[in-house]
């Protein structure tokens, strides 16, 4: 999981899964929850800025938060 905050000052929480091929990103303050399908399986991940890094088997990606 990875907690980031959007271009327009949104906290968000990013989680992804091995097995679901997937991201979520979820929005606390209003409970928004977005579901971003990926061709990879994730590894890890971290924030950077109002993006967030995703590694996964066969490398890394950078990748931009939808906004709100």
């Amino acid at each position: 999981m990875a907690a980031t905050m959007s271009d327009d000052g949104r906290g968000l929480l990013v989680c992804g899964s091995r097995r679901g091929h997937g991201l979520r990103v979820w929005e606390p303050t209003t409970g928004t929850l977005q579901h971003m399908v990926l061709d990879v399986a994730v590894t890890c991940l971290a924030a950077a800025g109002s993006d967030v890094v995703v590694g996964h088997e066969s490398g890394v990606f950078r990748i931009s938060l939808p906004r709100g």
